[in-house]
C-alpha cells in the first residue's frame, strides 16, 4: 500500500495540519494514481473511512460518482511527466448522485517528499464549498444544515488559533476557543509525564484560565486514554469515578477526550472537555476534537524540540562562559610569572659580570620566547571574549573612518616599512566599531608583515559589488608573498601558521580573530592568493544588522 512516509518532513507535517482543517477535500496520490492520504472532507465526499480510501485508485473512487471524463484527464496528466510541473486545473460538468450540483473544480499539484513525487489533489465546488456538496450527496438537506454549523464552529476555532499556531500561547488559545465555541465548562490539553500521570499545558474552566496541574490518570475518566481513539462518557460521570475529586468539585458529569501522538505513533498527551450538562452535539464535538488533537500533537512536538534546543543553547552558553572565565584566570595567573622571568632576565643581564656573549644570546632567546608566550595569551583572551562583547555596542560605523584610524595607529610601522596604503570610499554599515577597528588593523598589519623582501608593501582597500545590495564587499589587496590557496581553510584556524616564527613573528591568532569578528557580524571572509603575487582578502558584511541577532 502506498502511503506518505511515517517520518514526515516539516513541510509534510505542516501540510497534514492544514489539510485536516481546510474546507476542501484533499487527497494525496502517487504517479500511479493510488491514494496516499485523505482528509476528513474527502472521506465525507466518498462516503468511506480513510482506511478504505488510502491505497485505492482515485479512478475507482471517482468512477463510482460517474466522473469518467475527470478520470481520463487525470490519467493523461499523470502519464506525461513533462506536464507535471504545470499542474492540472479543470472544471467539469458532472452529474453527482443525489444532488443538482453540476460543476466540479479539480486542482492537482506535484510535490517532492522523501525523494518521491506525489500529487496534492484538491476538490471543491465553484458555487458552494466542496464539503457542502459532499453532505448533499451523503445525507441530504437536513444534514447540510448540521454540516454548516460544524464548519462555522470549526472556522471560528481555526481563526482564533491561527495567529498563535507557532507561538507559546497556542495551547491557551486552543482551549479558550474550543470552550467558547462548543460552549462547554472545561477544556484542557495535557501531555503525558509518566505511564499513569499527565500535566496540563493549558486549562480553561468556567470562562477563565486556571493554573496548570499535574494529575494521576488512575481512577479518572482519563484512565487508559493513551490506548484509545476516544474516551466519551455522556453522563453519570461522578458515579463512575467516585475517587476523582475534581469531578465533584467542578460538578461536571460529561467527559470527552482524544489522545494525540508524535510522528512515530508514540502517545504524547490528550485533548479533552468536561461539561456540567449534556453536549449539544457530541458528534460535532468529537470531530472538532479529533482535528485539533492532531494540531496539538504537532504543536507539542515542536515545543519539545524547541525546548531541547533552548536547553542545549543555555548549556552551551554556560560552558562558553566557564571557558571564558578559565581563559581569563589562566591568563592572569600565567602572565605574572612570565613578567617575573623577563624582569629577572633583565636584572641578570645588567648585574652579572660573568655572562659571556653566548650566555647573553641564550638570555635574549629566553626573553623572546617569554614575550611570544605573553602575546599568545593576550590573543587567546581576545579570541575568547569576542562572543560576549561583540553584541554589546552595535552602532553605525563608517568604514572609511575606521580604515583611516587604523593608519593613524600603525603610523610608525607604515613609515618603517615604507608601505603605501590606498583607501577608496567605503560604506557605512551597522556593526561594533571596536571590533571592526580590530578587524581592519589585523588585516592591514598582516598585509604589511607578509611583504616581499626589498619590495615596499602596496595595499589597496576598496569596495566591490553593488552599493544597493544587502551585503557590502570590502577587499584588502596587497603585493606580498602570497600563499598557495590549498592552505586557505588552514590560515583562519587558531594557532595555524604557514611560516616559521624566525621568518615571520606571530601567534597564529590574527586571522582566526578576523574570521570570528566577521562571523559575529553575520558575514564571511575569504581570500584569493598566489605565491609571490600577493593576496586579496574579501570581507562580506551586511549593511544592516538585526539588533541582538548576530551569529552565536
Amino acid at each position: 500500500m502506498s502511503q506518505i512516509p511515517e517520518n514526515p518532513s516539516i513541510e509534510e507535517d505542516r501540510f497534514r495540519s492544514i489539510a485536516h482543517v481546510t474546507l476542501d477535500g484533499i487527497l494525496v496520490i502517487d504517479e500511479n494514481a493510488l491514494v496516499c492520504f485523505c482528509n476528513e472532507i474527502a472521506n465525507s465526499f466518498f462516503g468511506l473511512p480513510a482506511r478504505d480510501i488510502v491505497g485505492k485508485s482515485i479512478y475507482s473512487l471517482l468512477s463510482d460518482h460517474h466522473n469518467l471524463g475527470l478520470c481520463n484527464e487525470i490519467q493523461c496528466y499523470l502519464s506525461n511527466k513533462e506536464t507535471w510541473d504545470m499542474g492540472l486545473h479543470k472544471n467539469f460538468q458532472t452529474k453527482l448522485e443525489g444532488t443538482s450540483l453540476t460543476i466540479l473544480d479539480l486542482i492537482i499539484h506535484p510535490v517532492n517528499w522523501s525523494s518521491r513525487t506525489l500529487f496534492i489533489t484538491k476538490i471543491n465546488n465553484d458555487s458552494r464549498r466542496f464539503v457542502e456538496m459532499a453532505v448533499d450527496i451523503k445525507l441530504g438537506k437536513e444534514s447540510k444544515k448540521k454540516n454548516q454549523i460544524f464548519h462555522q464552529k470549526l472556522r471560528v476555532i481555526v481563526e482564533g488559533c491561527a495567529i498563535a499556531y507557532n507561538d507559546s500561547v497556542f495551547f491557551h488559545s486552543l482551549v479558550k476557543n474550543l470552550a467558547t465555541t462548543l460552549q462547554v465548562y472545561c477544556v484542557f490539553v495535557s501531555e503525558f509525564t509518566g505511564v499513569d500521570t499527565a500535566k496540563t499545558l493549558a486549562l480553561w474552566v468556567n470562562n477563565d484560565f486556571k493554573e496548570n496541574i499535574e494529575y494521576s490518570l488512575i481512577d479518572t475518566p482519563c484512565e487508559n486514554i493513551a490506548n484509545k481513539t476516544i474516551q466519551y462518557y455522556p453522563d453519570n460521570l461522578q458515579n463512575l469515578f467516585p475517587k476523582d475529586k475534581i469531578l465533584l468539585e467542578w460538578e461536571v458529569d460529561n467527559y470527552m477526550s482524544l489522545p494525540f501522538f508524535d510522528a512515530a505513533g508514540k502517545p504524547l498527551g490528550h485533548l479533552g472537555l468536561m461539561c456540567t450538562k449534556p453536549l449539544e452535539d457530541p458528534e460535532i464535538a468529537q470531530t472538532i476534537l479529533k482535528i485539533f488533537s492532531q494540531y496539538a500533537g504537532s504543536a507539542l512536538e515542536r515545543k519539545r524540540i524547541a525546548d531541547t534546543l533552548k536547553n542545549s543553547y543555555h548549556r552551551l552558553e554556560a560552558s562558553n562562559e566557564e571557558l571564558r572565565d578559565f581563559v581569563h584566570i589562566a591568563s592572569h595567573d600565567l602572565q605574572e610569572p612570565l613578567r617575573k622571568i623577563i624582569s629577572f632576565s633583565d636584572l641578570l643581564k645588567w648585574s652579572s659580570n660573568t655572562l659571556d656573549e653566548e650566555g647573553t644570546y641564550f638570555l635574549e632567546r629566553m626573553k623572546s620566547a617569554t614575550r611570544r608566550l605573553q602575546s599568545l595569551l593576550n590573543d587567546l583572551v581576545k579570541f575568547s571574549t569576542l562572543d560576549s562583547s561583540i553584541n554589546d555596542l552595535m552602532d553605525t560605523v563608517n568604514l572609511t573612518t575606521t580604515a583611516q584610524q587604523v593608519l593613524t595607529d600603525l603610523d610608525i610601522l607604515i613609515s618603517r616599512t615604507n608601505a603605501s596604503i590606498e583607501i577608496e570610499d567605503l560604506p557605512t554599515i551597522d556593526g561594533n566599531s571596536f571590533h571592526l577597528l580590530r578587524l581592519f588593523q589585523n588585516l592591514i598589519s598582516n598585509a604589511i608583515k607578509y611583504s616581499r623582501d626589498e619590495v615596499s608593501p602596496v595595499i589597496k582597500i576598496f569596495e566591490t559589488g553593488s552599493p544597493h545590495s544587502e551585503y557590502c564587499e570590502i577587499n584588502f589587496q596587497d603585493n606580498g608573498i602570497g600563499f598557495d590557496e590549498k592552505y586557505l581553510d588552514r590560515i583562519f584556524k587558531p594557532f595555524q601558521r604557514l611560516h616559521r616564527n624566525d621568518q615571520f613573528k606571530g601567534t597564529g591568532m590574527g586571522l582566526a580573530i578576523c574570521k570570528k569578528i566577521v562571523e559575529r557580524h553575520n558575514g564571511t571572509v575569504t581570500a584569493k592568493s598566489k605565491p609571490k603575487e600577493g593576496t586579496t582578502f574579501t570581507v562580506k558584511l551586511p549593511r544592516k544588522q538585526i539588533r541582538g541577532n548576530t551569529t552565536q
